[in-house]
């Protein structure tokens, strides 16, 4: 597993219940085989504008990533899962498309 891959796990909800979603892994942390990840959901109506990304078939990366319907990179619903909670990858995105969103995580915790 490595950054900017796609995989699903069971991820606490805001309601307390624990529900299986698609996460992107979004940065290896040091030491512990941890990632930062974020979740992703097929609820555009939750999109943070400017912070979230909605992905869907036009954009590049979409044929690679595993998803199967018009999603939302969600980089405010994040969590630390260490990589033997994950069963494999389902997908991934580019680079370039990983960067955008590493780079729009930061830039909200700087207040840019």
């Amino acid at each position: 597993m490595k950054e900017g891959m796609i995989t699903v796990l069971a991820l606490p909800q805001a309601n307390g219940e624990v529900k299986k979603r698609p996460v992107l892994l979004l940065k290896a942390l040091p030491r512990h085989n941890d990632f930062l990840v974020c979740g992703i959901s097929t609820q555009l109506q939750q999109e943070v504008k400017g912070i979230d990304l909605v992905f869907d078939n036009s954009h590049p990366d979409f044929k690679h990533s595993g998803l199967k319907s018009t999603s939302l990179l969600r980089l405010l619903y994040i969590a630390v899962v260490n990589i033997q909670q994950m069963p494999g990858s389902i997908g991934k995105i580019s680079p370039k498309t990983l960067q955008q969103m590493q780079q729009r995580l930061g830039d909200f915790i700087k207040g840019n």
